[in-house]
This record gives C-alpha cells, structure tokens and sequence, in this order.
C-alpha cells in the first residue's frame, strides 16, 4: 500500500528501486502520490519501472534554484517552509497550479468550486510515461486505487476491467 504525502511517495520510489533489484511486488496498492506510483509501476513494463519512477520525482524537485536545502539544520527548516509556502502559491508547474479566483469564490455547482488546485496538467505530463497498455504485461502485476467522494461523503473503489 503506498500512501500519500510527497515526501513519502519519494521514499516509495526508492524503496521499490531497491525491490526491483530481487523480488517485485505482484500487486500495488496507492492513494494521491501512491497511486501515481503505483500507476507508474503496473502501467510499464518492469525494465522500465524504476526510470519511469526516477523520472516523476526528477521533474517534482523544486523549480526555485534559490531555495536549495542549507547544510544548517536551522536554515534548512525555514527554507523547507519556504518552498512549501511557493508550492501553495504558485503550484509546480505540469503538475498543479492554484485556480484564479479560488474555490469558495466560484459559483456553485461548477467543478472548479470544489479544489483549490486545478490538475489538468498532470495528466499531459504523465501520458509519454504510460506505453500502450498491453494485457500480457499487465498479468505480472496488478494495482488497486481509490478516492473520495466529497459530496456526499463515500468511499469510491473503481471495478477491475476484465
């Protein structure tokens, strides 16, 4: 099961980079970043996994040169602060960015009305990263997701194709 919460979909990355190595998982469980993880590992092939991987958390570092991580622990923390406040802001560009006007701002009933964030750019991103799906590969493992419904509250866990 991979979790969300990006710090920890970076660890997952590494951890399955080391997995790979011996034995692969036959099924992968994901919700937010997990689910994208878990994604990029059942929807390529297993020589492709761990670069495919490699490749999402390259292209999430930070964008502002500036705010690399201090060696001091004390900077480093107010830095880390920073670059959280300059996610919340302004987004990470080809993965979210903030919807102008906001949420609460918007009509009712409209879609934009129910995220802060609009992530339409994460799904142009991720496309090159999925080869055609192929039914034989996907034999050799096999992946679990699902969300939420806000309104009303309930739980929403796709059916497999078969």
């Amino acid at each position: 099961m991979l979790q969300g919460g990006g710090a920890l979909g970076a660890y997952q990355a590494g951890v399955y980079e080391a997995l790979a190595a011996g034995q692969l998982p036959h099924w992968v469980a994901g919700i937010s970043i997990g689910a994208i993880n878990a994604a990029l590992i059942v929807g390529n092939p297993p020589e492709l996994r761990v670069a495919r991987l490699r490749e999402l958390w390259d292209t999430m570092t930070s964008s502002f040169p500036l705010l690399a991580s201090p060696a001091r622990d004390d900077l480093r923390s107010t830095m880390n602060d920073g670059n959280a406040m300059l996610g919340a802001l302004f987004g990470l560009p080809g993965f979210f960015a903030p919807r102008f006007p906001p949420a609460p701002v918007r009509l009712p009933g409209t879609g934009a009305t129910r995220s802060f964030y609009d992530t339409a750019a994460t799904r142009l991103r991720f496309a090159p990263w999925f080869p055609s799906r192929s039914r034989s590969r996907m034999r050799s493992s096999s992946t679990s997701s699902s969300a939420c419904r806000i309104r009303p509250a309930s739980a929403i866990t796709p059916s497999p194709a078969r």
